[in-house]
């Protein structure tokens, strides 16, 4: 095993950012963290999913960039507020790709 493997980190969703309950017309923030390490830029793509995210999310995906050193970064979703009465309904917020710049590839970053 090299010694740079994942130097530029380990992605994964918070513990604090894993469930939400949200109230339509709020925004909400999800932790993204980097562990292990933290060389070289990485931006994490993210979308969410689940039935009808354009009716329900001002945004529904996107990414969020980290520079050398950073090892936490935030999404801010903002839920829309609509007239229909609300069911429980359940999305997944879902860290789908990473793309590492400034490091070698056998030292690129990789989701948890």
């Amino acid at each position: 095993i090299l010694a740079n493997d994942d130097v530029a980190g380990i992605f994964r969703l918070a513990a604090n950012s894993r469930s939400a309950i949200v109230k339509e017309g709020t925004a909400f923030n999800m932790t993204v963290e980097r562990i292990k390490s933290a060389v070289g830029v990485v931006d994490v793509l993210w979308r969410i999913e689940g039935n009808k995210t354009d009716d329900e999310f001002e945004v529904t995906s996107n990414r969020t960039t980290f520079l050398p050193g950073q090892t936490t970064g935030t999404i801010t979703i903002k839920a829309k507020t609509d007239a229909a009465p609300e069911l429980r309904e359940i999305y997944t917020l879902r860290l789908y790709n990473v793309r590492t710049t400034g490091v070698s590839s056998t030292g690129a970053a990789i989701l948890s």
